[in-house]
């Protein structure tokens, strides 16, 4: 397309087109807004209107079987999101009694192996052909449980079909439901994803005496005690166990959120990365033979996959390096991005829970942008190599020294390109999860091959344990280290949240930015992205005044309330229970809110500060205050022990400047058990619920 002549739709007619965008993204594009529509996901109109306006374009160019195709892939979506509310009937909460459930869960290996090692207090079973979460106490800790053995359990199993609520007080003053206006992506639809439909708190526990623990859990036991063999200090056995199997169960919740926080979690969840990894290693091995045998070698994976658990993550990493060497060796005409819109495609269609799904997200994101960028990478690499390796008119030390410089160069490349793919899933989810430190995760990255390698040796040769010992703590140690290096430079930055489409269009304007490297013609669609970012960005200025939100039901015991500011992009909290935060930041991100100016805590206890770090870990936090009432809860000054907490913070009442002592949010206990809220003039009663519920009043 020639960049002078602008756009042409006579360009859309003769194929010219086809060059940049095949017709397998349209079955992707279809399946996609489907999903989001028929899910009625955050900006499901915005999704209707594009497949309504595609359609029109197609049908206007003439181009019918495109247009058919995308008739039909839309179809398919909506079909799949009504199969799967088809396939999910009611499940009701009761008391069990001596019931029979199966463990299905990867990290369910039985006793632990050493002293110091965690033991798991949720794991995965079926129930009646659901699936369930089971809650372990501590006094029932030394329950060994097998994953595919069957146990008699007692205790109350909870259903998870109620959400957290979403009420926007209408103009009439009644609560008016929201659910599909506010609700992102949050534990619902993890549980969803997963197809958890309940929870059982253990009471009591015993086997079965017939059943026996699945094969694939007796041969991931013996590799897990062959891995820990002689490893003494516990924290290296969790860490390395987590790494190579997925055995993330014997990490403590701590060191999860400290792995988290520099971006470094993915390590243990057998993911894509894990593959990949594996996956170059036995390809770096079968180089010189056929391409055809690469197929049958790389089909091994599978065994890992298995063992490791059979993760989402690991199975969809699976197939896209399977396919792809399938479509390279057999020379098929078929680009790598065709190939992975239709795996996506394809994925979307098992599981439509899948569009909200951040592992999902961030490996097709991250995959796609690589695939994109992989030309000028090429190109990065010779310019830095040099001209002159490939005349080889130099030193054999010269042209090896220029080699390793244009890897280097492309390493860099890359790691640059996945951490801006990471950034627009920061933005998305409001999280430094994918952001990380692109620092550490270079550190760490080249010792994973080594760390696999040494690992396959151990369980090999079991017999050298303390010959493999020695360079696996290293690594592990190094892992550490480096962890706790880029911890220091880990945090929040006030950045703003957007969502689905502002997310999808930072990944296209970053494709677009590599494409207009080789074609001008891209600069047309790059500056109406430019125009649409900012429009979205600056959308706050049309929502209200002020939002006044509270929190109540569940376990709280009493309200979690803010006043947020949208133009100032700020918000005033009184307390953080953990049950309320998930509800806040759903709220928050619908406004812009990407900062929080001050949190007070009205009753200095557990339940009103549960959720600091939950709140600390998506939102900055500039001042902390508290009630005049004295701090008697360990839990409480556990939470707060590194905080400066000034004095000035309300009961049950929140004003947004300490200037005005009047509140403008209030709260109140009644005697029939409900909660009367008050926001200024305005009055609004709050109903008990069994799950958390978020109250909303918008003012201008």
């Amino acid at each position: 397309m020639n960049f002078k002549s602008g756009i042409n739709i006579a360009l859309l007619k003769n194929g010219a087109w086809r060059k940049h965008f095949h017709r397998n993204y349209i079955y992707l594009t279809g399946i996609a807004c489907a999903v989001i529509s028929g899910r009625m996901l955050p900006g499901w109109w915005l999704a209707a209107g594009l497949l309504m306006g595609l359609t029109a374009l197609l049908l206007c160019c003439k181009l019918y079987r495109e247009m058919l195709m995308l008739i039909l892939a839309a179809a398919a979506g909506w079909l799949a999101v009504a199969f799967q509310s088809y396939n999910c009937p009611p499940f009701m909460s009761s008391y069990l009694d001596k019931a029979q459930i199966t463990i299905a869960d990867s990290g369910a290996v039985g006793q632990v192996w050493a002293a110091g090692d965690l033991r798991p207090k949720r794991i995965n079973a079926l129930y009646n052909g659901n699936k369930i979460q089971l809650y372990i106490p501590d006094k029932l800790a030394d329950t060994g449980l097998y994953d595919g053995k069957a146990y008699t359990v007692s205790g109350n199993l909870y259903a998870l079909e109620g959400a957290p609520e979403f009420l926007l007080a209408d103009k009439s003053g009644k609560w008016q439901k929201a659910d599909r206006r506010f609700r992102r992506s949050g534990y619902s639809d993890y549980l969803e994803i997963h197809g958890i439909r309940g929870v059982l708190a253990l009471e009591q526990c015993s086997e079965v005496p017939e059943s026996v623990p699945s094969r694939l859990a007796i041969w991931r036991r013996t590799l897990a005690q062959r891995l820990d063999l002689n490893i003494v200090k516990p924290l290296n056995r969790a860490v390395l166990g987590a790494v190579t199997l997925g055995l993330r169960h014997r990490l403590t919740g701590g060191e999860k959120k400290f792995y988290a926080s520099v971006g470094l979690a993915h390590l243990f969840s057998i993911s894509g990365l894990h593959v990949g990894v594996l996956a170059a290693l036995v390809l770096l091995l079968m180089r010189p033979l056929p391409q055809w045998l690469h197929i049958p070698a790389a089909g091994t994976l599978i065994c890992y996959v298995l063992t490791a658990g059979g993760n989402a993550p690991a199975v969809r990493a699976f197939v896209m390096v399977l396919l792809l060497i399938v479509f390279r060796a057999y020379f098929l005409r078929c680009r790598t991005l065709e190939v992975l819109s239709v795996i996506c495609a394809a994925f979307l269609l098992v599981n439509p829970y899948y569009i909200t799904d951040a592992g999902f997200l961030y490996s097709f994101v991250i995959t796609a942008i690589l695939i994109k960028s992989s030309e000028l990478g090429r190109v990065i690499v010779q310019s830095f190599s040099g001209a002159e390796t490939l005349i080889g008119n130099i030193s054999y030390r010269r042209r090896l020294f220029c080699q390793w410089r244009g890897r280097a160069a492309g390493a860099i490349f890359f790691a640059m390109i996945a951490a801006a793919g990471s950034m627009s899933l920061t933005l998305f989810f409001q999280s430094m999860f994918f952001a990380g430190s692109m620092f550490v995760n270079l550190a760490v990255l080249p010792i994973l091959l080594p760390l696999y390698l040494l690992s396959i040796g151990k369980i090999a040769l079991p017999v050298w344990a303390d010959f493999w010992n020695v360079p696996l703590n290293w690594l592990v140690d190094y892992l550490q280290l480096a962890a706790r290096i880029g911890n220091e430079f880990a945090g929040n930055t006030p950045i703003m949240h957007i969502s689905y489409w502002c997310c999808i269009l930072f990944v296209l304007l970053l494709m677009l930015l590599l494409t207009a490297a080789y074609h001008r013609a891209a600069l047309i669609a790059l500056g109406g992205l430019l125009l649409i970012i900012a429009f979205m960005v600056l959308r706050s200025g049309n929502a209200p005044q002020k939002v006044y939100a509270a929190v109540y039901g569940g376990r709280l015991k009493s309200p979690v309330t803010a006043v947020m500011l949208p133009q100032a992009h700020t918000m005033y909290l009184l307390n953080c229970g953990y049950d309320a935060v998930p509800l806040l930041l759903d709220i928050a991100a619908h406004y812009g809110i990407t900062q929080v100016d001050r949190l007070d805590f009205g009753r200095p206890v557990a339940g009103n500060s549960d959720g600091l770090l939950y709140l600390q870990g998506n939102l900055p936090i500039h001042k902390y205050r508290k009630s005049a009432l004295p701090v008697r809860s360990r839990v409480f000054k556990e939470y707060t022990g590194n905080i400066k907490l000034e004095p000035g913070a309300a009961v049950s009442s929140l004003s947004v400047s300490a200037l005005k002592p009047e509140p403008e949010l209030q709260w109140r206990y009644e005697p029939d058990g409900s909660y009367t809220l008050q926001c200024k003039e305005q009055k609004f009663s709050m109903l008990p619920s069994r799950y958390p519920r978020a109250y909303i009043v918008e003012q201008d």
